[in-house]
């Protein structure tokens, strides 16, 4: 990288982007939809289609014209940065339908959540081949790259939850090796440093603890008893980094999907938006079903990117909605089933049997400014022949 062109970009605590060391503003405003797309390209280093730019800039947003939109905020962010004083001809391309951060400007450009992981991954490979002197020197050096949540300014943002969810994952794992590796070599004040700085990001609970992976008792699936243990206030969220890495699938361990929900719930506080636990079973008509690998498969590709769920007994499912409202629930639930129908219907032709669905759900938390008219809405439907 030129010394003379150096640009980098920081999205860890907050956004800000500097040239040879010089402080630039892209925005005046720190939520401006243009530099939102900016974020959203430089973490997505391949590009993205325009459709999906046009679902995670406006999913929850009437716009009229959204492709006349996004060409706006494409010709905008080009002129910000060329006001900036960006020294490279082509910023954002836009090949077949793709669009993504120019070479030219990536190959001058410093971001620090690429850098991050990039750090991280080649740690937990280190760590994987027993090389400890080299996973201890890579996760020190992205210690100090962690300043804090992503992208603070736009935290209600679906994309943004579910990459601050990854970050933080991958920076409690860091904190917790780190502080184990120097404790078992004779230097625990130095675990404690580590762990003292942390303590602004995660309470001493999530520092500590990596408890077993459970299952709640659900004998009669007492969703009621299920929402109290989500709502608890020491709810925490654990070590799902590796389900967070992969992104392939929404699906995660139970105690997992219980530090999501109380991470969802910090969201909620802050944005005012419900995001939804739902419950739904699957019955064959005598007694609840054997869950089959169809089902998980069925809900995954029935959730948005940012929503996840977990298998709590055979045939039952807690799912997790971020940003969803009553209705919501009663979409995803009717995609559900008509995937289900769609998909399995020869299976269940042929056993001769037949399956109905069942689902509750409420919100994570009872805002003050929220009605007190949610109520658990249990609804059955017919048997599919």
């Amino acid at each position: 990288m030129s010394s003379a062109q150096s640009i980098k970009i920081t999205m860890l605590g907050g956004f800000s982007v500097s040239m040879d060391g010089r402080s630039i503003a892209i925005s005046r405003s720190k939520t401006a939809r243009y530099a939102e797309l900016l974020m959203l390209l430089l973490v997505n280093p391949r590009g993205l289609s325009r459709s999906n730019v046009i679902s995670e800039l406006f999913d929850r947003c009437e716009v009229a014209d959204a492709g006349n939109s996004l060409n706006n905020l494409i010709h905008e962010a080009r002129a910000k940065l060329r006001k900036a004083g960006i020294p490279v001809k082509s910023c954002i391309e836009n090949r077949r339908n793709i669009l993504r951060i120019s070479d030219e400007l990536r190959a001058i450009t410093y971001v620090d959540v690429e850098e991050f992981e990039r750090l991280c991954h080649e740690a937990e490979t280190a760590v994987q081949a027993c090389a400890r002197d080299r996973a201890r020197a890579l996760y020190l050096k992205a210690l100090p790259i962690y300043k804090g949540e992503f992208l603070p300014d736009f935290m209600t943002n679906l994309w943004v939850i579910s990459i601050n969810m990854r970050l933080r994952e991958e920076y409690l794992q860091l904190i917790r090796w780190l502080s184990k590796d120097f404790e078992s070599h004779g230097e625990p004040e130095i675990a404690a440093r580590i762990r003292q700085g942390a303590k602004k990001y995660f309470n001493e609970q999530e520092l500590y603890t990596t408890p077993e992976r459970y299952k709640p008792s659900c004998e009669d699936l007492d969703f009621e008893g299920i929402l109290r243990e989500i709502r608890k206030p020491d709810s925490i969220l654990l070590d799902c980094r590796q389900e967070f890495r992969k992104m392939l699938s929404a699906e995660v361990s139970y105690q997992n999907f219980l530090g999501l929900c109380a991470y969802s719930a910090q969201i909620m506080r802050r944005s005012g938006q419900s995001s939804m636990v739902m419950l739904l079973q699957l019955y064959d008509g005598r007694e609840r079903t054997e869950a089959r690998k169809d089902y998980s498969g069925v809900i995954n590709a029935s959730i948005r990117e940012s929503d996840r769920f977990t298998e709590i007994s055979p045939g039952a499912y807690l799912l997790l909605l971020s940003h969803t409202d009553a209705s919501g629930c009663h979409a995803v639930y009717h995609r559900i089933r008509k995937k289900l129908r769609a998909e399995l219907a020869s299976v269940w032709k042929q056993e001769q049997s037949w399956l109905s669905m069942q689902y509750s759900f409420e919100p994570i938390i009872k805002l003050k400014t929220e009605q007190s008219g949610y109520t658990c809405i249990p609804t059955a439907l017919q048997s599919f022949d």
